[in-house]
């Protein structure tokens, strides 16, 4: 139940209204508000507060103001806040009777063409068809913006992919690998573009091996080998001359040596040097006969046959025709790689050059140094390196002819299947849309083609849905509701209109608004939507009937309701200005209500109104508000108000009416006089005799009857019995049934009286007990 209104802020007449002294709601309420105070801007809040249409408070922004709009609207079990154009959380359990129900349900569709039938629809389904109908308007509005938007997407997914096909494009699977198929199929177009090109290259060459002209493990057993069988003292004999003879000058002792051995060979008994006889020199020739035997003459051979393989051999050249070859392969390989994908490349050749050619010279001195000194034992460790060095290189050249082999297979197989460039071109143009599927933007914008197109595909079964809903609420609705809107028009409110054989005909075309065939009848007979028809609705409905069927329609739906119990009902002027005949119903209807909700809140300008409701003797016993909305300079407030006290106000007009028409009596004045003959007598006894009037909600009957009744209350004539009967007698001419209250209209009749009569001597009778009995 709604408690208090806090604060409403920048909001039609409502600057910066902060609620002050006591105006909480109760069960019942009743608010007054002259014309253009706020009531119309209140009941929006509420509706707003009940739906979420924020709009409803955005359209009433207060001009001239730069503070934002501000609600804040207590409640028994939370807090309602309105702030940033939102609601903190909703009310949905407010019903509202207001001239907006009305024109959204009854009027809009009382107009002259058939065309206004579509707004009858809503007077057929009421709000909730109202919402169904906004439904299928919004769904109808969002399939027109769906497909425009479909179209803007498929015209984005051509421009971006180049290609028309959009179905196609969409249809496209994700590749894992497609990076590697569309750079496959550019070498591909590569070849195509260059086929004469390709098919004249050379493919790569292998590299040679290198082979060396001697044998490195000839060579480190010739290095490695000494002579043994020469006696200790001989070997120290000749090694002693041939020191001597380096030491003078002479190089190459050993040889010279040699040459004079053999030359002894010849001649033994003389020495090839001095021409002497060796006689006695036996033990000389004996040394050197062991120095220079077989076995040193075969090593001496095979040093020299090994030193003029090793000088011969031009390592340094040899190692440059390697790395020419290597770079012809290189060179190569970036020309052919374009064409297609090898994953091995070729590496890297003969990292360390002149490690290698500085073995090779260290091993070129060690046989030179053998062969000057052939008996002596030289370290193999060079030869061994040198070996090792060049079996790193022929295993380089072996690892790249190996590679060199793939690429060459792949050479010939492109070469074979090289292909025409306008083929390989569109299957690579394929490729890249694929890839691009996938990607942004077009991936993006595919994926919102299928998203957008999904939920084309849901509304278009949301309004089929929505269409079919409400054609089941339409056409079933008065099987339920038509019984009890009928009951209203005919049996509450006495009217001669019925409504019958309503039936949806659904929407036509492209229309955004549903059509309703349905019967109006008056006293039996159709009333048609044409205008110039002898019973037309634009003539045959006056404003009170369209609020009376409006009320009929309201009422009825109150009353198939679930939970009424715990609903918030709202009324603004529920009464038009043609509607006193059925005033009295209507009040009726109220109180009976209060009974069945929540709360109950009543706004209208009627003063009198309110004050017929107010004295209902179960109005006055209940929980009941009475407030007003105050427009002060354009201000508008909510205010403690005294609906009596107000009325009471009216005493003194009533006074002076009452003497005008004593003056200058017509028929045109004469029930307002009779009018003010009750008031003043009723306002006079309650201001004057309050004290023993307990209840000042009481009839003007019932009032009298207390006075009557306390034996504590004297008049200023004494004739207190006279007093009465002159009372009873003017309550009785003045009773009016359209402004008396419910449980007088059975007991109580109207008296007609005549124009003199009231000039003569009511109204004189009056005055005269204001003015002196009482």
């Amino acid at each position: 139940m709604i408690t208090k209104i806090e604060k409403i802020q920048a909001i039609g007449n409502f600057e910066d209204y902060v609620a002050v002294g006591d105006v909480t709601l109760k069960e019942f309420n009743l608010i007054y508000a002259e014309n253009g105070a706020g009531k119309t801007t209140l009941t929006s809040i509420f509706r707003s507060l009940s739906s979420g249409e924020t709009s409803l408070i955005l359209k009433r922004k207060r001009v001239k103001t730069l503070m934002p709009q501000i609600v804040s609207i207590k409640d028994t079990s939370c807090q309602f806040q309105y702030n940033s154009n939102q609601w903190n959380q909703l009310k949905p359990d407010i019903e509202i009777f207001d001239t907006f129900f009305v024109n959204e349900n009854i009027y809009s569709g009382f107009d002259i063409n058939n065309e206004h039938k579509k707004k009858l629809h809503q007077f057929i389904l009421g709000q909730d068809g109202v919402r169904i109908k906004n439904k299928i308007n919004k769904a109808k509005t969002l399939i027109s913006i769906q497909k425009a938007t479909i179209t803007q997407i498929e015209d984005e997914i051509k421009l971006q992919a180049g290609y028309n096909d959009v179905e196609k494009i969409l249809s496209l699977e994700k590749e894992k690998n497609i990076d590697i198929l569309i750079c496959t199929k550019e070498r591909e177009l590569e070849v195509a573009k260059s086929n004469e090109i390709i098919l004249k290259k050379e493919n790569l060459s292998n590299i040679e091996y290198i082979s060396l002209p001697f044998d490195l493990v000839n060579l480190g057993n010739i290095l490695s080998t000494d002579i043994n069988n020469i006696e200790q003292h001989y070997l120290e004999t000749i090694q002693g001359d041939i020191k001597q003879l380096e030491d003078k000058g002479l190089n190459n002792a050993s040889k010279w040596l040699y040459s004079g051995y053999k030359v002894l060979s010849l001649q033994n008994d003389i020495c090839p040097f001095c021409k002497q006889s060796l006689d006695n020199a036996q033990q000389v020739v004996k040394a050197y006969s062991q120095y220079f035997n077989e076995e040193y003459n075969t090593l001496i051979k095979s040093i020299k046959q090994e030193k003029s393989l090793i000088e011969n051999y031009n390592l340094p050249l040899v190692l440059s025709k390697l790395k020419n070859s290597y770079k012809s392969i290189k060179e190569n390989e970036e020309f052919w790689k374009r064409y297609f994908d090898i994953k091995t490349t070729i590496p890297p050749f003969i990292n360390d050059e002149n490690e290698c050619l500085s073995t090779f010279t260290q091993m070129k001195n060690l046989i030179n140094k053998k062969q000057i000194n052939p008996i002596e034992q030289q370290s193999i460790d060079v030869i061994i390196q040198f070996k090792n060095t060049i079996e790193i290189i022929n295993k380089q050249i072996r690892t790249i002819n190996s590679i060199v082999a793939s690429y060459n297979e792949h050479i010939k197989a492109l070469k074979q299947n090289i292909r025409s460039k306008e083929i390989v071109e569109k299957e690579l143009k394929v490729l890249k849309i694929k890839k691009m599927r996938y990607e942004l933007p077009l991936g993006d914008l595919c994926n919102k083609l299928k998203v957008q197109r999904k939920r084309l595909t849901q509304i278009n079964q949301i309004n089929s849905n929505l269409q079919k809903q409400q054609k089941t609420i339409s056409n079933t609705l008065f099987s339920t509701y038509g019984d009890k809107i009928n009951y209203y028009l005919r049996d509450v409110f006495c009217t001669k209109f019925l409504i019958t054989n309503t039936r949806d005909a659904g929407y036509r075309g492209q229309s955004k608004e549903p059509l309703i065939d349905y019967t109006l009848t008056f006293d039996g007979e159709e009333i048609s939507f044409e205008e110039n028809h002898s019973l037309s609705i634009k003539h045959s409905l006056s404003e009170g009937d369209k609020n009376t069927i409006a009320f009929s329609f309201f009422l009825a739906k109150l009353d198939l309701s679930s939970q009424l119990n715990m609903k918030t009902i709202i009324f603004d002027d529920p009464l038009s200005s043609l509607d006193l005949n059925r005033r009295n119903r209507t009040i009726s209807l109220l109180t009976q209500l209060k009974e069945r909700v929540k709360q109950i809140i009543i706004l209208s300008h009627n003063l009198h109104f309110l004050l017929d409701i107010n004295s209902i003797n179960k109005i006055k016993k209940s929980e009941k508000r009475t407030l007003q909305i105050l427009n002060n300079n354009g201000k508008s407030c909510i205010v403690e108000y005294d609906l009596k006290k107000d009325w009471l106000s009216g005493y003194y007009k009533a006074i002076i009416t009452l003497e005008e028409f004593q003056k200058n009596p017509n028929e045109e004045n004469k029930e307002k006089a009779i009018s003010c003959i009750r008031l003043v007598l009723e306002s006079f006894l309650k201001f004057k005799y309050c004290k023993y009037i307990p209840d000042m909600n009481q009839t003007f009957g019932a009032i009298i009857s207390t006075l009557e009744t306390d034996r504590n209350c004297n008049f200023s004539n004494n004739k207190k019995s006279d007093i009465i009967r002159q009372l009873y007698e003017l309550n009785n001419i003045s009773w009016r049934a359209h402004h008396a209250p419910i449980e007088e209209c059975e007991t109580m009749t109207e008296l007609h009286i005549q124009l003199a009569e009231l000039q003569q001597i009511y109204i004189p009778q009056t005055l005269q007990l204001i003015y002196k009995d009482l």
